[in-house]
């Protein structure tokens, strides 16, 4: 009984509270003092990046690895390049390949040679090659990988503009802990 009386005499109270949360400093809701260093709201410092909502997130942080570098690059050549090829083949290509997901990413077409990379579990590689059709609905794609890591293959597959999709087989150049897969993917745009 003496804890209910207690609380209702509390919460009774016509005093106003001076606890005021965004305020750094001052005194909390019981009336002891809190030094700015441990109040509510964390205070900015010099060594925080000031972010705005028209802060472009891929513009602060640390300097780009040399295979983002490479992506830059050849994604510029998507829109530098229309007049070259099949230009509704370039882009980003994505779906499962196996245990793991696939992004092929088709990134330069000059005359019927053709650039660009895929990533699969992490793993960034380069892809180049060549392209020929019969007709300008269905292109076939050959493309190998360096050759330099043991996972490094071939990609043999076919773009669909009209279906918008990219079908093919993979095969690895050593077969030896490695085992070929057939992929079925669609494009895919990021903004």
């Amino acid at each position: 009984m003496y804890m209910v009386l207690c609380t209702i005499i509390a919460c009774s109270s016509k005093e106003k509270d001076n606890f005021d949360p965004t305020s750094p400093g001052g005194n909390d809701s019981t009336g002891k003092y809190i030094p700015t260093e441990t109040s509510s709201m964390p205070m900015p410092s010099k060594s925080h990046a000031k972010l705005t909502k028209n802060t472009d997130p891929r513009t602060y942080g640390g300097q780009k690895s040399s295979d983002q570098l490479l992506i830059d690059d050849m994604y510029s050549h998507i829109t530098d390049n229309s007049s070259y090829g099949p230009i509704d083949a370039l882009g980003i290509w994505v779906g499962p390949f196996g245990k793991n997901a696939i992004n092929v990413s088709l990134t330069k077409i000059e005359g019927n040679r053709v650039e660009g990379y895929s990533v699969c579990a992490g793993n960034f590689r380069r892809i180049s090659g060549y392209y020929e059709t019969e007709n300008d609905i269905v292109f076939h794609f050959q493309m190998n990988e360096p050759g330099t890591d043991p996972y490094d293959g071939v990609f043999d597959f076919s773009v669909n503009l009209q279906e918008m999709e990219l079908i093919g087989n993979w095969k690895p150049f050593k077969e030896k802990g490695n085992t070929p897969k057939n992929y079925l993917l669609t494009n895919k745009t990021f903004i």
